[in-house]
């Protein structure tokens, strides 16, 4: 037999430089060994332990792998996806490498006396996360390490995932305003046994907020993005989802702070590729919710969302499902409850409640009760 070998290393670097102005922490990692060849199957559990939900696209009363979609709502949470290895080995690689550095002015210049320049950058705080996972087979020389190649043939790939977030805050520290900037950029590539599956997820939130008073504060949230999904099986799957989204809101605070009331107004608007069906759908929501502290003792809350929907495609689908967020074209009805008490030292109380009223479906409750002790 021809010998085998195999690497691994890791390397993590801490640092805060100019009394903390810049702070972060870089962590990358390779290795190689054995991996096994992978097929998966969805398999039922009790209502609310899953993740997916089944729904009989062509009415034939049987499960195809096409027909699983991630649940939104926990009473469709019935089914869980399980991988299983086969007998079926290949030598595998992998690097990884994460990053998190935020840059803080305020923090150097806070035991001086700002001038205006120093002061507007010290309203300041900016983030950046960045993960970045690469596993794959047959790949020679040191570009095999390398986290940042990502354009590798797919016919090497196991499984490929990246994740870059980074966000920019203004005035972030202040009570009375503020604005904040988040750039997403997701995405990740996974070989199965009937081929790829890839996803990739962009997104740019633009958000607000403004107290009006010490006890009224009002926001707006704009967001923007595309969310794609390709797979070379499960074809009738596919999306390339382009949406817009608007969100004003108040929030009010009564009773010392102890009750809180928030109310919304959401328009979203979804549109997929021409190419891959071309659907469209239009959602106004609006929403209120209510929390109240009792004091040393526990929290009640509850919420309630109207949703009134536009769409024109087929609604017994796997983009449906996507765009609609679990919902039906029309009218729909969601609201919860919660009563979270701590009843002595050591033991804690949770009670949950939740209901909807699709646009064409019967009304659907679901609860929930636990008990925790601690020690």
């Amino acid at each position: 037999l021809k010998a085998d070998e195999n690497s691994l290393g890791r390397v993590e670097y801490n640092f805060s430089v100019a009394k903390g102005l810049l702070v972060g922490n870089i962590l990358y990692e390779f290795g190689s060994g054995q991996e096994q060849k992978r097929e998966f199957a969805y398999f039922e559990v009790p209502a609310g332990q899953g993740l997916y939900v089944w729904r009989d696209y062509n009415k034939d009363s049987l499960k195809q792998l096409n027909e699983f979609e991630l649940a939104i709502f926990p009473d469709e949470k019935l089914y869980i996806k399980i991988f299983t290895p086969t007998n079926q080995y290949v030598k595998a690689k992998y690097s990884l490498y994460n990053q998190a550095i935020s840059l803080n002015p305020k923090a150097y210049f806070s035991n001086t006396k700002l001038k205006p320049l120093q002061k507007f950058a010290s309203l300041f705080f900016i983030q950046s996360a960045v993960q970045l996972n690469n596993r794959f087979i047959g790949k020679e020389g040191i570009e095999q390490y390398n986290p940042f190649i990502n354009s590798f043939d797919d016919s090497l790939l196991i499984n490929n995932a990246s994740s870059i977030i980074n966000s920019v805050f203004f005035n972030r520290f202040n009570n009375i305003w503020g604005v904040d900037y988040v750039q997403t950029i997701a995405g990740g590539k996974t070989l199965l046994n009937y081929g790829i599956d890839s996803r990739k997820n962009r997104e740019q939130l633009l958000r607000g907020r403004y107290a009006v008073t010490k006890r009224m504060t009002i926001s707006l949230g704009v967001k923007s993005g595309t969310k794609n999904f390709l797979s070379q099986f499960l074809e009738n799957k596919n999306y390339n989802i382009a949406y817009h989204s608007a969100e004003p809101s108040v929030t009010i605070l009564l009773k010392k702070n102890q009750l809180r009331l928030q109310t919304g107004y959401k328009y979203d608007i979804r549109e997929n590729a021409k190419n891959l069906g071309g659907e469209k759908a239009i959602a106004n929501n609006v929403n209120l919710e209510i929390k109240y502290n009792i004091l040393s003792s526990g929290v009640v809350s509850g919420r309630t969302t109207f949703s009134a929907i536009t769409y024109n495609g087929t609604e017994n689908s796997g983009i449906a499902y996507t765009m609609l967020d679990g919902l039906q074209k029309g009218k729909n009805w969601l609201w919860q409850a919660s009563f979270n008490k701590r009843v002595s030292k050591n033991i804690e109380m949770n009670l949950e409640y939740e209901g909807r009223k699709p646009a064409s479906g019967n009304v659907i409750h679901t609860g929930r009760a636990s008990v925790r002790a601690i020690f």
